[in-house]
């Protein structure tokens, strides 16, 4: 008897005690939160317990569509490249679809704000294409600028990707401050490359970033030159991080505001509405400032401005051939500014069968006026306006802010200053996760 008793009493001493899983809250459910979220689960096996809390009433952030007049148009962060591997895995992994590119996606034109500096006929074979563009840019611009962007590519897949992740620090990686530390326009003054190339450049920084080339830090003008064919996701890219929420198995709160985070002996008092939950570990997920939360700690942050970006749709029965702003009947469907406008750009995002007319989208600093709507589209149908602070200006910078603020307390876009894009927004989420994940985690902490 006395040995039955021994051996159970040994049998459950053996057990190891039940530890309630660390409470997460990520505020924001962007890509950046929706990402740690999915990544913090897929390293540990469903160790945490996650409440994601988003003040808006959908999931994407700044990658957000709507249906225009039939047209399914993204707002904010809309294409991606295949060497994106977080979200070209993850539109495998989750069976979802690319869209199909436009055939005309060539087929572009620069206007300085007064003429067309260039115009690049549409063209089904590439190598015309390329030679098309030798010929008006010269070979020498586009090589130099191609080696310089190649190489900064390779620093960031490597250090960021296999080398150092998950990083603790932008900061304790230093590959990329060549890039970063000074501005586009004196890197490519300092290689020579032709001022026909750099309007080129800036009408890309332009339609991206809302920035010329004098003001945006060279990291930021390269990104834009993969050469790579554009991705989007058949019905939106948000669907993404709609599904890593899903697959993270978090407790997704809509049209839910944090108003205030403060410290506790144990943890962290978050709170919302007239309600305060405690948690032992917060990510923040948003542009810090944007985020308007009160809160009894001290965070040291590098400063970031945000672009205030207006995104105008306008559904019209006019080609831009036809616009008597541009007065050119070889305007293509894409129109980059080079400079000196009241928009950046302008491009065809589809046709809508409902109404037999065209859908074109319009970046611009500023609201569009009548007269100039009217003289780029003529008499239009319908128009959408949406206005956001949609990236930071990627301004020459050597520090950058910290992953981690406090004891559990994380921020996550720090990494929009040095590049902002749906995928390094996911791998400042994923890279969090793998900081959290480490000493507990139950498979390989790699991404994708």
């Amino acid at each position: 008897m006395l040995l039955i008793l021994c051996f159970v009493v040994s049998c459950f001493a053996q057990q190891p005690i039940p530890i309630s899983s660390p409470r997460v809250a990520i505020v924001g459910a962007g890509a950046g939160g929706a990402s740690c979220a999915y990544y913090l689960q897929k390293f540990t096996d469903y160790q945490f317990n996650i409440t994601v809390f988003e003040k808006n009433s959908y999931v994407g952030g700044r990658a957000t569509n709507i249906d225009f007049d039939g047209v399914e148009v993204e707002l904010g962060a809309s294409m991606f490249i295949e060497d994106n591997k977080i979200l070209y895995n993850a539109v495998e992994e989750f069976n979802l679809s690319f869209a199909n590119s436009s055939s005309d996606s060539t087929s572009f034109a620069l206007w300085n704000g007064e003429s067309m500096d260039y115009i690049l006929e549409p063209s089904s074979n590439s190598v015309a294409t390329y030679l098309k563009l030798v010929w008006r840019f010269g070979l020498y611009s586009i090589a130099v600028v191609k080696y310089q962007q190649q190489t900064a590519m390779k620093t960031f897949l490597n250090e960021y990707y296999e080398k150092y992740y998950p990083l603790s620090s932008l900061n304790s990686v230093t590959g990329l401050l060549k890039y970063t530390t000074v501005a586009a326009k004196d890197l490519f003054s300092s290689i020579w490359v032709s001022t026909n190339y750099q309007n080129f450049v800036q009408s890309l920084t332009r339609n991206n970033y809302a920035q010329d080339l004098t003001t945006i830090h060279s990291l930021g003008s390269l990104v834009l030159l993969s050469g790579e064919s554009s991705l989007h996701v058949d019905g939106g890219n948000n669907q993404i991080f709609e599904k890593w929420i899903q697959a993270s198995d978090a407790d997704l709160r809509l049209n839910t505001a944090i108003t205030a985070i403060s410290k506790t002996s144990s943890g962290y008092a978050v709170s919302y509405g007239s309600h305060t939950e405690d948690y032992d570990i917060v990510v923040l997920a948003g542009p810090y400032d944007q985020l308007e939360i009160k809160t009894n700690i001290s965070v040291s942050l590098t400063n970031a401005q945000y672009v205030h970006l207006h995104v105008t749709l306008v559904r019209t029965p006019h080609l831009l051939s036809e616009s008597s702003y541009f007065n050119n009947k070889k305007t293509p469907q894409t129109v980059l500014t080079t400079g000196g406008d009241k928009f950046n750009s302008i491009g065809l995002v589809g046709y809508s069968d409902k109404y037999q007319e065209y859908v074109y989208k319009v970046f611009s600093y500023q609201s569009l006026n009548e007269q100039l709507l009217q003289g780029l589209f003529g008499k239009y149908s319908n128009k959408y306006e949406k206005t956001w602070y949609s990236y930071p200006y990627l301004s020459p910078i050597s520090k950058f802010s910290e992953f981690k603020l406090a004891e559990n307390l994380f921020y996550l876009n720090g990494m929009e200053q040095l590049i902002s894009t749906m995928e390094t927004s996911s791998l400042a989420g994923a890279t969090v996760a793998g900081l959290l994940a480490q000493g507990r985690n139950t498979t390989q902490i790699t991404v994708p």
